[in-house]
């Protein structure tokens, strides 16, 4: 009962632009009824303006319109909820022909510009000859002349004897076998065997009268007063 007598509460809103338009043409034809019958006015046979007959024929297109919704309600919805009303699509309003534009003319002004004069080239005025001052040159004086050299009799150098090494004892009875080469950076040391005991010989070093001179990869290199032996690893002396 309650959602019956809501829905009868309810006015659709068709109906109220319907009675609206009624209201709205009656007051038009009202007003054209009262406009005729005006002594002021103009004769009973003029016609209607054009923009007035296309208000009207707009109008009752749309008070038709209007009329078919409304034979034709919307079915009652089954839920509590009230159906929103339909909307109504009312044709656009006749489009009046505008008038055609004028086309713009676009007037040329011709301003003349006036070349100035270019200015005369100035005379060239010639130029005094400057007085040039006589430039004095100063003579450095002459050296004196080199007094005479006096020749010194040098003494005679004297030869010192060349200093002889020192004599290193050496035994040819003892053989040392060379058995290795060690490189420790920049500095080699060689391994030396004599009757089972190991020496170590540096460069530089002397060893049975000789002295220890280069080491290359296996090889070395003794000297001993002007004399050069040459030795591999396995070698003796």
């Amino acid at each position: 009962m309650s959602s019956a007598y809501r829905e009868s509460r309810v006015i659709p809103l068709d109906k109220i632009f319907f009675v609206l338009a009624c209201l709205y043409l009656g007051f038009v034809v009202a007003w054209l009824v009262n406009r005729h019958r005006s002594p002021a006015s103009a004769p009973a046979t003029a016609a209607i303006p054009s923009a007035d007959r296309q208000f009207i024929a707009y109008l009752q297109s749309s008070l038709d319109l209007i009329d078919r919704q409304a034979k034709n309600p919307p079915a009652p919805s089954p839920t509590v909820t009230a159906t929103p009303s339909p909307t109504v699509s009312l044709p656009p309003p006749p489009i009046t022909p505008a008038s055609n534009p004028q086309p713009r003319v676009i007037e040329r002004v011709y301003v003349p510009v006036y070349s100035q004069p270019s200015p005369a080239p100035a005379a060239s005025v010639p130029t005094a000859p400057v007085p040039t001052a006589p430039v004095k040159i100063a003579t450095a004086p002459l050296p004196p002349p080199p007094a005479p050299t006096i020749a010194v009799p040098t003494p005679a150098t004297v030869t010192s004897p060349p200093a002889l090494a020192p004599l290193v004892p050496t035994n040819d009875s003892v053989k040392y076998t060379l058995v290795g080469v060690m490189e420790l950076g920049d500095r080699a040391t060689v391994l030396f065997d004599n009757q089972g005991i190991t020496t170590r010989v540096s460069t530089g070093e002397f060893i049975n009268g000789w002295t220890l001179v280069e080491v290359r990869g296996q090889q070395i290199i003794l000297t001993r007063g002007g004399t050069t032996k040459v030795l591999d690893v396995g070698q003796s002396f």
